[in-house]
C-alpha cells in the first residue's frame, strides 16, 4: 500500500481532539497532535506520539520529519493535527502545499462550537467574539486543496468508527480509544477511553446565534 501523509484541521474545540486520538488509537495510523503551535509557543515538541523524531528541528521542519517517519514506518497513514485559527496561521499556511496527500477537515454545529469558545475566553478576547468565529469558520471551509475528506464532529459522536470508515481512507478498526500525552488538545478528550457525549452550550445569545446564521451557511447548523 502507498503510504500517506494528511493534516487534520478543525477550529478550536470542534472535535480534532477526539478524531487525532481515533486515528492514534488504530493499527496503521498514526497523528501527532499540534507540533507546530506547540513549537511556536514552547520552541519544542514534548511528545511526537508514536513515532520518534530526533531533536534537530525548527518549526519549517517538522512537517518533513513526520512524513519522513511515516515512509520508514510500518504504519499505512501518518499525519498531524493542527488547530485553525485564521490569525495565527502564519506558520501553518505554508505547509498546505503538495507534500500533503490529502487534508481532513472536521468540523461542529456552529452554535456549539462557538459556545465553547465562550467558554475558553481567557485564552484571548478572540474567543468571545462571534466575528472572528465566523471569520475562522469561513476560512476554512473556502479552504480549497487537491483533495479534502470532511468530517462532522456530530456524526462521530452518533455513530463512531463506522462513520468514520464511511468518509474517510483510513482504517478504523479500533472503537476503543487510547488515552495520548500530547500537551495540546482537549485535556478530556486525551485522557477518554470512550467517545462521550458532550456537554450542550447554552451560553450563546439570541443575538450571537442569529449573526451566525447570517454569516455561515446554514447547512452547517444542526439546532
Amino acid at each position: 500500500m502507498i503510504k500517506q501523509f494528511f493534516i487534520v484541521l478543525g477550529l478550536p474545540r470542534s472535535g480534532s481532539t477526539l478524531l487525532t486520538n481515533l486515528i492514534n488509537s488504530q493499527t496503521k495510523s498514526f497523528c501527532v497532535s499540534e507540533p507546530l503551535w506547540e513549537m511556536d509557543n514552547f520552541k519544542k515538541v514534548k511528545t511526537f506520539g508514536k513515532i520518534k523524531i530526533d531533536e534537530s528541528y525548527d518549526i519549517n521542519d517538522i512537517p518533513n520529519k513526520i512524513k519522513s517517519s511515516l515512509i520508514k514506518s510500518e504504519f499505512d497513514f501518518g499525519g498531524y493535527k493542527e488547530t485553525f485559527r485564521h490569525w495565527q496561521n502564519k506558520y501553518l499556511v505554508p505547509h498546505i502545499n503538495d507534500d500533503l496527500d490529502f487534508i481532513i477537515r472536521i468540523s461542529r454545529d456552529p452554535i456549539q462550537n462557538y459556545g465553547s469558545w465562550k467558554k475558553k475566553s481567557n485564552w484571548g478576547k478572540q474567543y468571545s467574539d462571534v466575528k472572528d468565529f465566523s471569520d475562522c469558520f469561513n476560512s476554512l471551509k473556502n479552504l480549497e486543496f487537491k483533495k479534502i475528506y470532511d468530517v462532522q464532529y456530530e456524526k462521530i459522536i452518533e455513530e463512531g468508527i463506522d462513520y468514520l470508515n464511511d468518509v474517510l481512507p483510513i482504517k478504523f478498526d479500533n472503537e476503543s480509544l487510547k488515552p495520548s500525552h500530547f500537551t495540546y488538545g482537549d485535556s478530556f478528550a486525551n485522557s477518554s477511553k470512550n467517545i462521550k457525549q458532550p456537554e450542550f452550550n447554552t451560553n450563546v445569545t439570541e443575538d450571537e446565534i442569529n449573526y451566525l446564521k447570517e454569516n455561515i451557511d446554514n447547512e452547517n447548523f444542526i439546532l
